[in-house]
């Protein structure tokens, strides 16, 4: 019997065909911008959070093919694309996170030591370096002569764990515990007290401000700085917001995967369609990649005019425009970059 909902299917596929559009579209533009800003860190990690949402971005529309034609394989059923694509969504998957952590933390130590300069060698180094490690641990399904393959059930190439080693093997238990919940349950923490951490020091910062006399300079300096902490604590928010139901999804399937068989573990939650388990693990993904390009725009000041010029110039080359000025208001927070992020 077929458990697959022909208009859930629709409604899931027109779901990831917006996140292709828009955040492919919103996150390359600020990537432009960004780019050229890339010898600050702030801007620096913004490039790479932004290269990494692209990539997400992309990957929806495989997916979105799939859904518009009952679950056929379209794009993955070529053996060369579907391992492409499984070991590059791992990657990308999971520095999604890291991204969020390394944000959130190092803005965290700048604001409770604000002398202290984050060198942009270091930030490039580990993330290359933890880039290759993940890159590494995707690859192991090769190395074990098991290749990915299209699921229908979750509608994407991945190779599943218990096939590889078994469920009570040391193996299965070293890398389920470094895969799920080491890199992907636990990060949301540090995220989760460093977003604390940071609300409690901005409103401690606020409160000193007014029962001191600064200068004009500093007020300014203070604001951007004050700014740029916020958009910072909102892009944690919005990533704990979109993975919590994820997280609590791997901890309780880890919980029942000692205590049934694996069959039971992916196919129980929701049946075959498993459209719970696709909307935490794909379009929470897709939410957050669009998410952050919508904050560029609404929290970043000079990613606007950006984007208001790009629009501008664009219409001018396709004549559809006057050469007249293009205006617009300034009705959201700004945010500029400071020395330190």
């Amino acid at each position: 019997m077929d458990e697959y909902n022909q208009y859930l299917d629709i409604m899931y596929g027109l779901i990831m065909l917006g996140f292709f559009v828009f955040g492919t579209t919103g996150n390359l533009l600020a990537l432009f911008y960004f780019i050229q800003k890339i010898k600050k860190v702030p801007a620096l990690i913004y490039t790479m959070i932004t290269c990494n949402d692209i990539t997400i971005s992309l990957f929806m529309l495989p997916m979105a093919l799939s859904y518009f034609n009952n679950r056929n394989p379209m794009l993955f059923s070529s053996g060369f694309f579907c391992n492409f694509w499984g070991v590059v969504w791992l990657v990308v998957f999971r520095l999604s996170v890291y991204f969020v952590v390394l944000m959130s933390v190092s803005r965290t130590m700048c604001m409770v030591s604000p002398f202290r300069k984050i060198r942009a060698s270091t930030v490039v180094g580990v993330t290359v370096s933890y880039t290759v490690l993940l890159l590494l641990q995707a690859l192991v399904p090769f190395w074990y002569h098991h290749s990915f393959v299209y699921n229908r059930s979750c509608v994407q190439c991945f190779s599943l764990l218990h096939e590889i080693f078994p469920v009570s093997s040391t193996e299965f238990i070293i890398f389920y515990a470094v895969l799920i919940l080491f890199e992907y349950c636990a990060p949301i923490i540090p995220t989760l007290l460093s977003c604390i951490l940071s609300i409690v020091i901005l409103s401690r910062n606020k409160d000193a401000h007014h029962c001191e006399e600064v200068t004009t300079s500093d007020v300014r300096r203070q604001r951007v700085k004050r700014e740029a902490a916020i958009t910072v604590v909102l892009f944690s928010l919005v990533y704990i917001f979109c993975n919590i139901p994820l997280v609590l999804y791997e901890l309780m399937t880890t919980v029942e995967l000692y205590k049934y068989d694996s069959k039971k573990v992916y196919y129980g939650w929701d049946g075959h369609a498993l459209y719970y388990r696709n909307f935490v693990a794909v379009v929470s993904v897709g939410l957050n990649s669009t998410a952050n390009a919508a904050l560029y725009f609404l929290r970043m000041r000079m990613v606007r005019r950006f984007t208001y010029k790009t629009i501008r110039s664009l219409k001018r080359k396709s004549g559809n425009v006057p050469q007249s000025t293009l205006t617009y208001r300034n009705t959201a927070s700004t945010v500029e970059f400071s020395e330190n992020l």
